[in-house]
């Protein structure tokens, strides 16, 4: 799970909660720290694309050029 807090996504080192550093910190402790849960969002897929070679070769005699 990724937390992030201001922008910047964390990526180790700990959190500071009430003046302590937690170098493995539970998810209380992401939120009392003031991150939040990140979710990246999901790639749309790329549109498909065709080869007009690949269409004219498969149909053969019913392509009209």
């Amino acid at each position: 799970m990724l937390w992030i807090k201001d922008g910047v996504i964390y990526h180790g080192g700990g959190v500071i909660v009430d003046g302590k550093r937690h170098f493995n910190p539970s998810p209380d402790q992401f939120r009392q720290a003031g991150y939040t849960e990140y979710v990246p969002p999901i790639p749309e897929p790329a549109p498909k694309r065709y080869s007009k070679l690949k269409i004219i070769r498969a149909l053969g005699d019913g392509w009209a050029a």
